[in-house]
């Protein structure tokens, strides 16, 4: 009885140092998050002041539309590329590297699509039951946001015709070759 006892407790103790763990990685994830972001305004920062220092050196044509502008098309059109260059008057290739290019842009654009996405979600538990789920599930398994929540199709690998795939753990040898040989390796 008093091993069941110690057991119980030492379990617990390992329990306790589990969560602290998890803890410090959830705090260590949010300032890798904050970080990153910060880094993002640096070099926004950075690139300003360049532009703004050498304006002759600035390569290509300026841009057309502020950040805040991108923004608020992609919002109006619900984070739909192509709706936002309409609503700009721009080809879709235009927001596209807009959203390459500035961190805040990207942001809110990523904010669009899991937005699109949970949205899609509730459509899914809601309309399951009446069993329009179809155009929802092409959703959740399509969009960008959907492999963060793990809805990607699930891929099968099989051998040939179907059989079963054979794996060898024996590695004979292992030959380098350089691609100019015409020998590939071979002597």
């Amino acid at each position: 009885m008093i091993d069941l006892v110690v057991q119980v407790q030492e379990a617990e103790r390992r329990l306790e140092e589990v969560r602290a763990c998890l803890e410090e990685v959830r705090e260590r994830a949010e300032l890798a998050k904050r970080l990153e972001d910060l880094f993002d305004q640096i070099a926004q920062a950075e690139r300003e002041i360049e532009e703004i220092q050498n304006p002759e050196k600035k390569i290509g044509r300026p841009e057309k539309y502020s950040c805040a502008q991108v923004i608020e098309a992609l919002d109006a059109a619900n984070g739909v590329i192509q709706g936002a260059a309409d609503r700009l008057g721009c080809h879709r290739h235009t927001v596209e590297n807009y959203i390459k290019r500035h961190p805040s842009v990207k942001r809110a654009w990523d904010s669009q699509q899991d937005r699109l996405f949970d949205v899609a979600y509730n459509w899914l538990w809601s309309g399951a039951a009446k069993g329009d789920w179809r155009q929802v599930l092409h959703v959740l398994t399509h969009s960008p946001a959907a492999k963060r929540y793990g809805f990607m199709p699930r891929k099968e690998i099989t051998g040939a015709d179907g059989e079963p795939l054979t794996v060898s753990h024996d590695v004979v040898e292992i030959v380098e070759y350089d691609d100019e040989d015409d020998d590939h390796g071979e002597e």
